[in-house]
């Protein structure tokens, strides 16, 4: 019986330890969380001052603006098919290797 009540002692000083260090690793990741959480709003503030100015109100980000018009291509003919490269040796087909012949 004194057995008993020793092991009993034991581990209730077990599950008491292990409540003890759950509440301090609970308030540690707590506190990493916020940290975390609180470089991300950082991050983002930065990203978002950074990007917003360099884009006008209401346009696509790659939206050309009234002062910077596409440039016109020359020779903008459809029917005129695009002009083939010359064939060098850099370039030149090669015979198709059929590796399953012998």
């Amino acid at each position: 019986m004194v057995e008993t009540r020793l092991q009993e002692c034991s581990l209730t000083e077990h599950v008491d330890e292990m409540r003890s260090l759950h509440t301090l690793l609970a308030a540690e990741v707590k506190t990493q969380h916020d940290s975390l959480n609180s470089r991300f709003d950082i991050l983002e503030a930065m990203m978002f001052n950074t990007i917003s100015p360099l884009q006008a109100i209401g346009k696509a980000p790659m939206d050309p603006c009234p002062s910077h018009p596409p440039t016109p291509i020359s020779n903008n003919n459809p029917n005129q098919p695009l002009p083939i490269p010359p064939v060098t040796p850099t370039n030149a087909p090669t015979e198709p290797h059929n590796l399953t012949t012998a």
